[in-house]
């Protein structure tokens, strides 16, 4: 569990959404005239992001799951609450620097380091991802205390895997109305 949120919170630090409208510079305009709407580009950008978060979560679960040291549930827990906060971390970076673009860099790395959104994507997905993290120990520990008495020493997940399953929806609601926002808003050319 602890690689799961170890990964997500370096792949929300890492966020390449954040700075993809600033790094495209003054070629903006081919966007605007693609024969695509800006949902579709907007949405492969943020489809990027989740993209090696899908496969690194996938496969640490499956080498957890292998010799049976998690549930299915959990694993699932483990593979759709990091997608649900790169989601909604991808999008605020997105919209970010769609409101604010900067097409002034000599040099990539006046993007990536001295950005708005990039810092601002990377200090929520790093704090959101430090947050969930000690809300599943937190959660955790009164199931660990249990199965201590328990004779079969196994440990009921069930409600903390309710509960950020449910604040993964949350966060992907948020995501997706944000993302809506910056698909109407559109871009600035």
């Amino acid at each position: 569990m602890v690689t799961t949120w170890f990964g997500t919170s370096m792949f929300c630090a890492a966020n390449s959404a954040a700075i993809s409208y600033s790094l495209e510079g003054r070629s903006n305009w081919l966007m605007a005239t693609m024969p695509v709407s800006s949902k579709q580009i907007f949405g492969a950008k943020i489809a990027v992001n989740m993209l090696y978060v899908l496969i690194f979560s996938v496969v640490t679960q499956i080498f957890f799951l292998i010799p049976g040291h998690i549930t299915i549930e959990t694993a699932l827990r483990n593979v759709i609450l990091p997608l649900c906060i790169v989601f909604l971390v991808s999008n605020v970076g997105l919209a970010i620097d769609i409101r604010r673009p900067n097409f002034d860099w000599t040099s990539v790395i006046d993007i990536t380091k001295r950005s708005l959104s990039v810092t601002v994507s990377s200090l929520a997905g790093t704090l959101g991802s430090m947050f969930v993290i000690g809300g599943t120990f937190m959660m955790m520990i009164i199931p660990v205390i249990e199965s201590f008495s328990s004779s079969t020493g196994v440990i009921n997940e069930t409600l903390p895997n309710i509960i950020f399953v449910t604040l993964s929806l949350v966060n992907a609601i948020i995501g997706y109305l944000i993302f809506n926002n910056t698909v109407h808003r559109g871009v600035r050319i």
